[in-house]
């Protein structure tokens, strides 16, 4: 008995105790129920932001995608065209064969032109100019000297080009 006077005397009894531990209960179920809307909320917001980021990442890699391919596509077209060019200018330009032909040609000429000087100024030496008068001599000998220097400067043209 002593017992049940002691719980009187607190205002404890089975009923209030069993009545505060359920309301403890209820104040603790209510509360996590709080956090776990919070949590929820936050954790929606979060799932919300993600889907607009990665969905905003994705547009931006397609427009680079886009502009890449873009770009890509100016290159090949600029690098056909340099082919292009390149096809061009090797069916007009001079081949070596057709050079060397040329430069035998050339060189067969300044070799006559040569001889020709060279029988000239030795007829003016000996004196046997077969009634030549020096004043031709001397413009032909300055005629054959323009005829080699357009004869050498062609062959540099040709060896340069």
């Amino acid at each position: 008995m002593s017992g049940e006077t002691e719980s009187n005397v607190s205002g404890w009894t089975t009923d209030t105790a069993l009545q505060f531990v359920l309301q403890r209960i209820e104040d603790r179920d209510r509360l996590l129920d709080e956090r776990y809307e919070t949590q929820t909320k936050a954790l929606d917001a979060a799932f919300v932001a993600a889907e607009k980021a990665v969905s905003a990442a994705l547009q931006s890699a397609k427009e680079a995608v886009t502009k890449a391919e873009a770009a890509s596509a100016e290159r090949f077209a600029s690098v056909n065209e340099f082919r292009g060019q390149l096809a061009d200018q090797a069916a007009t330009l001079v081949t070596r064969t057709e050079i060397a032909a040329k430069m035998d040609g050339f060189a067969e000429k300044l070799s006559d032109l040569s001889t020709r000087v060279e029988r000239i100024e030795t007829a003016r030496l000996t004196g046997t100019q077969r009634g030549v008068e020096g004043r031709s001599v001397a413009t032909l000998v300055l005629g054959v000297i323009a005829a080699l220097a357009i004869i050498a400067s062609l062959i540099l043209a040709f060896q340069g080009g």
